[in-house]
């Protein structure tokens, strides 16, 4: 399946989530993001996913997991240090956002942990300046990259036929 393709199943399947703006769909270096905004998936300093996203959520996995590609959930915060009893940095509240999600997922769909791994970045990755409300805003956030397959070959693969081999 295509990296195209991919982002169709999701544009359906996820089209209320993109109306209201609680998620985007964005071609990322390494592969497809869906971006999820903090605000819209998260209460402030928590990583527990509000309830009324979690249809958004069932149908990400739900799409994902028909295929084969690797995904990384990705976490991210603003700059403005933290402060909680829970998480001692932005560094652990990114990160328990994104095992969340990933807990999430294999809960609720059963998508392999084997194809799913975990990173926080704290306030390292930025896609704004944090001088501001708005640019605060867009960095709090919580990538689900479909991963492009490293091979090259399609993400859901048939068995590899080895040359020789009759039908």
């Amino acid at each position: 399946v295509s990296m195209g393709t991919i982002r169709q199943r999701l544009s359906r399947s996820l089209s209320a989530a993109l109306d209201a703006g609680r998620l985007t769909l964005v071609d990322g270096r390494d592969g497809l993001i869906v971006r999820l905004r903090d605000a819209a998936f998260f209460e402030s300093a928590s990583a527990s996913i509000r309830e009324e996203v979690m249809p958004d959520l069932e149908a990400v996995a739900r799409t994902l997991k028909d295929l084969n590609n690797e995904v990384r959930i990705e976490g991210h915060t603003d700059s403005v240090p933290i402060r909680s009893n829970v998480y001692r940095s932005n560094w652990e509240l990114s990160a328990a956002r994104a095992a969340g999600v990933l807990t999430f997922f294999v809960d609720t769909s059963g998508l392999e942990e084997g194809r799913m791994s975990v990173a926080g970045y704290g306030s390292q990755r930025p896609l704004a300046g944090n001088d501001s409300q708005e640019g605060r805003s867009q960095n709090r956030r919580v990538d689900i990259v479909v991963l492009e397959p490293r091979d090259g070959s399609s993400a859901e693969r048939a068995p590899a036929q080895r040359p020789g081999q009759g039908t």
